[in-house]
């Protein structure tokens, strides 16, 4: 549990840095920036979304944003009791803990969440070190089915999912089975 956390505070810092949320004076407890140009992925579970809420850590709306979904970061708020939220709309706000930034990088934070399902490759397919990244030379055969570990979304949309260490397959060439929520 206390990974978890670690990971969440290092990401927060990350997607704070890179949207320029530093400086703020040492007598304010939370505050508002406008962000540059940037465009949050929605990374959650498959088939899944995240609540969209009327104000930072306010009420929910009833609407979730799908994963893999795109959506402009209009503003963003801080608060060190509860974290980073992104604007994404009129009244519309976002724990920014289940949002990637697109940029350049194949991998963007890392984040991955426990994931208790079979996949079935439809094609042969490829095995990479990281979604998205480092090709290895080994190829799953049509047919074969894998215990996922983990699934993540990278910052294109797609879904990658996790069949050992260091193993991950795109999640477009594989059938669902199995699938015990955690």
């Amino acid at each position: 549990m206390k990974t978890n956390k670690m990971i969440k505070l290092i990401l927060m810092g990350i997607v704070g840095f890179s949207l320029g949320i530093v400086g703020f004076g040492a007598g304010n407890t939370t505050g508002t920036v406008q962000a540059a140009e940037q465009v949050g992925y929605v990374n959650y579970i498959p088939g899944e979304g995240i609540p969209v809420y009327a104000s930072p850590n306010g009420d929910k709306t009833g609407a979730y944003l799908p994963t893999g979904s795109a959506w402009k970061i209009q503003d963003t708020n801080y608060d060190p009791k509860v974290g980073t939220w992104f604007k994404v709309g009129d009244s519309q706000w976002v724990n920014a803990d289940f949002m990637v930034n697109k940029s350049d990088r194949v991998y963007d934070n890392g984040v991955a969440f426990e994931y208790n399902a079979v996949v079935t490759v439809n094609t042969p397919t490829t095995v990479y070190m990281i979604p998205g990244g480092y090709a290895t030379s080994q190829v799953l055969n049509t047919g074969t089915s894998w215990q996922a570990l983990q699934v993540t979304t990278a910052h294109d949309g797609t879904t990658w999912y996790n069949v050992g260490l260091n193993q991950w397959i795109p999640g477009n060439n594989v059938t669902i089975s199995n699938y015990v929520a955690n």
